[in-house]
């Protein structure tokens, strides 16, 4: 079984030049011109309209906004966390960096968010935002947008060329996460399970469609 990544172009230019090793210094100063104005544009789609969204340390969010993170992935394969658990994990990466929390927008419990945390991968490095989950308990799905939206930007403020994913098991959501501009990339998870006590796989895992993890699962990427 495989998962396909998305991806979500933030500064194209940067990106391509860290996929092909480029390291002149012509090209990358002509790469950062044309990715400004193709910032520039997008941020002024991007804000028009946007519900606003509170970024927080994992470790400082509310039980509720933590109990509806531990509820994210319905039809996923998922750790059970405890909410002191959860915090603990989602503290710092191996590499020392913050992870970020995006919940909104406003009162309690959490209507929707998001948690994101910043990568680089390669050589001449590339700066990535990894979005590890997302949710929007609305029935309609109305704030996955802009929660979307609002960890794009978080991202590109940190210097990201782009954001990668887990393509999403809910339908709505991947349709909402293709609105926003991710879309698929060539890279692919490979998905391998071994039964270790003798028995059978529980019917639930039995297919193998339903072995479908998030960024939140593992810092793997």
């Amino acid at each position: 079984v495989t998962l396909p990544v998305l991806l979500q172009p933030l500064r194209p230019a940067a990106l391509i030049c860290g996929r092909r090793g480029i390291r002149s210094k012509f090209l990358r100063t002509a790469a950062h011109a044309m990715d400004n104005a193709y910032r520039g544009v997008c941020r002024a789609i991007t804000t028009r309209g946007a519900t606003a969204f509170e970024e927080m340390a994992p470790c400082n969010l509310p039980s509720n906004a933590v109990s509806a993170f531990c509820g994210v992935g319905d039809g996923m394969v998922r750790t059970q966390w405890t909410p002191d658990e959860w915090r603990a994990r989602f503290s710092t990466t191996i590499e020392g960096e913050e992870y970020r929390a995006y919940v909104g927008p406003g009162g309690s419990p959490a209507a929707a968010g998001a948690l994101m945390r910043l990568a680089e991968r390669g050589d001449p490095p590339v700066r990535v935002g990894v979005l590890m989950d997302v949710f929007d308990n609305t029935q309609e799905k109305r704030h996955i947008h802009d929660v979307l939206k609002k960890v794009a930007i978080a991202a590109d403020e940190a210097g990201a060329a782009a954001m990668i994913a887990v393509e999403p098991r809910a339908a709505t959501i991947a349709e909402a996460m293709r609105a926003c501009g991710y879309w698929r990339s060539p890279e692919r998870y490979a998905i391998v399970a071994k039964q270790t006590d003798g028995g059978k796989l529980p019917s639930r895992l039995s297919d193998p469609s339903a072995w479908h993890f998030s960024f939140a699962e593992h810092d793997a990427f």
